[in-house]
């Protein structure tokens, strides 16, 4: 995936990855990680969440390792993912 998100000499400069980045690919940061329970928690705009989470959604979500670049295996992101409390209104 790495290179699939980089856009310089080290990345794919493709249009169909540079595609992707637009309009496939949402990268959030978690420093809060349980991986025997594949939990993370994360915060986000209500509007992303809702599109990612939303019936008619067909985006999985994988929790990459930062220090190895592997994933875990996927789950589908409006079923296997949970609104927990909103930051503000």
């Amino acid at each position: 995936i790495r290179r699939l998100l980089l856009d310089d000499e080290n990345g794919d400069r493709s249009e169909a990855a540079a595609e992707k980045r637009k309009t496939a690919v949402h990268v959030f940061s978690s420093f809060y990680h349980i991986e025997a329970s594949r939990t993370a928690r994360w915060w986000c705009r209500t509007d992303v969440m809702k599109s990612l989470t939303s019936s008619s959604s067909s985006w999985k979500v994988y929790i990459w390792r930062a220090d190895t670049w592997e994933r875990t295996a996927g789950v589908d992101a409006k079923t296997g993912v949970s609104f927990l409390s909103q930051w503000a209104k």
